[in-house]
């Protein structure tokens, strides 16, 4: 007797916020909010990584590289976990 997992889109739906670091990679999603505090919001702020922002997750490590409205830049894992986002329907 084994148990039946649900798969990971039952699980998490299009529509439930996460965090950035959670995404799949080539996922496309919507920023909603970055709970960094000062720093962290203005040093994104400056790539132009802010909510309403579209971005998109190319890869994944102790550093996570994103594709947003002003480029590619790279982030800390532990910064990505502090912005939610809500994946798109591709």
């Amino acid at each position: 007797m084994g148990f039946i997992l649900p798969q990971e889109d039952e699980i998490r739906g299009n529509d439930k916020p996460i965090n950035l670091s959670d995404l799949r990679v080539n996922e496309p999603a919507r920023i909603l909010s970055v709970d960094g505090g000062d720093n962290l919001n203005d040093r994104l702020d400056s790539v132009g990584i802010s909510p309403g922002v579209d971005v998109r997750l190319l890869r994944r490590g102790a550093a996570v590289v994103v594709h947003g409205e002003g480029g590619r830049f790279c982030l800390r894992e532990e910064d990505a976990r502090r912005i939610t986002v809500r994946p798109l329907v591709a």
